[in-house]
């Protein structure tokens, strides 16, 4: 229940920052969806493991830019283009619950390769 809450509060930040899109630009042409499910999958990791671990307010910080800056080598992308894909899907209802639904899938697929080994 904490990882609906860390999200709808990543959303909703984003959200309020929302940047301007251009009216013939799609969510797509910004990230497409399976790479943002893959990115999204990672980013509910790095928010649960903070979650977990209790550091002190200084060494937080330091240690969420180096986890998010490793995110954003892993997928080629950066802060920017990350943010940009978050408004534009947020805006689209169906889809971002399709890819909130698919990013808990694999979390689940995630757990369950764990577990069984």
């Amino acid at each position: 229940m904490k990882h609906y809450r860390i999200v709808t509060l990543i959303f909703l930040i984003v959200f309020s920052s929302c940047s301007y899109f251009e009216k013939h630009s799609t969510c797509e042409d910004i990230m497409e969806k399976e790479k943002f499910v893959a990115v999204m999958t990672d980013v509910y990791m790095i928010e649960a493991y903070f979650e977990i671990v209790h550091i002190s307010s200084d060494a937080l910080q330091d240690s969420i830019a180096i986890y998010y800056n490793s995110l954003f080598r892993e997928h080629d992308i950066t802060r920017e283009q990350l943010i940009n894909a978050i408004n534009c899907y947020v805006l689209e209802r169906e889809t971002i619950n399709k890819i909130h639904d698919d990013v808990i899938n694999s979390l689940i697929l995630m757990e369950e390769k764990t577990t069984e080994d």
